[in-house]
């Protein structure tokens, strides 16, 4: 799917930050959303999803940085997302599991 976002974005022919280029479509509506997913993630681990789409990275950096998408979901967004994440039963929150344990400070040990 981003390799053809990617193309898609390479190839056009109009210059701006949107999909579209300088007007802001549905297609950014769509992504703000998804792309906010990606900050949580990125938090959680380097899974690489946008590695070598330089196009697609630009992109999400923009619409991250918009005013309408940035103030679509309340601040505590990320928090949130992470703390659903952790509850589900899936790949990802043993991710996150494995995370907090490597980050855990060690007990104190008392004599």
């Amino acid at each position: 799917m981003f390799d053809r976002l990617e193309a898609e974005l390479t190839g056009r022919t109009s210059q701006g930050s949107w999909f579209a280029g300088a007007h802001f479509s549905l297609v950014d509506a769509v992504y703000g959303p998804i792309f906010r997913y990606f900050d949580v993630f990125d938090r959680i681990g380097d899974f690489g999803i946008l590695d070598e789409k330089p196009m697609v990275a630009h992109w999400r950096q923009a619409l991250g940085e918009r005013r309408s998408v940035e103030e679509a979901v309340d601040q505590d967004y990320p928090q949130r997302l992470e703390a659903f994440l952790r509850a589900k039963a899936s790949h990802l929150s043993e991710i996150i599991r494995q995370g907090d344990q490597a980050t855990a400070l060690p007990e104190a040990r008392y004599a």
